[in-house]
């Protein structure tokens, strides 16, 4: 059996652009924090963009880590999917976007004391 010390949850982009129903994917998320916190394991949940014009997170992400008490990254995939030189196409960053996502969650690590 796998025992990972954290998860870093990024998911819902896809949900979101095929129009997954909301309550459905909220459930998901919801089912996968709890089955990581049910075994001690913390997590780190990112926003993912709603699809439109502007990017930012998807409010539910906010609303599931408060409740949830996990820790959020409300921006950082926002930001990335606004500059087109960190995308690989309209919806997936590239390798410096990824770069960055490493970067942005290792000082946060840091920052808690987690490492």
């Amino acid at each position: 059996e796998h025992r990972p010390q954290l998860i870093i949850l990024c998911h819902g982009g896809n949900d979101l652009l095929h129009k997954l129903d909301i309550g459905e994917m909220e459930s998901n998320l919801r089912n996968m924090i709890q089955l990581s916190l049910d075994r001690d394991i913390p997590v780190i949940l990112l926003g993912v963009p709603k699809p439109g014009l502007f990017l930012s997170s998807f409010d539910i992400y906010k609303e599931i880590a408060i409740s949830m008490d996990v820790i959020f990254i409300e921006d950082l995939i926002p930001d990335i999917l606004s500059d087109k030189s960190l995308k690989s196409d309209t919806v997936h960053p590239n390798k410096e976007g990824y770069s960055l996502i490493a970067e942005e969650i290792y000082s946060l690590l840091l920052d808690t004391g987690a490492i």
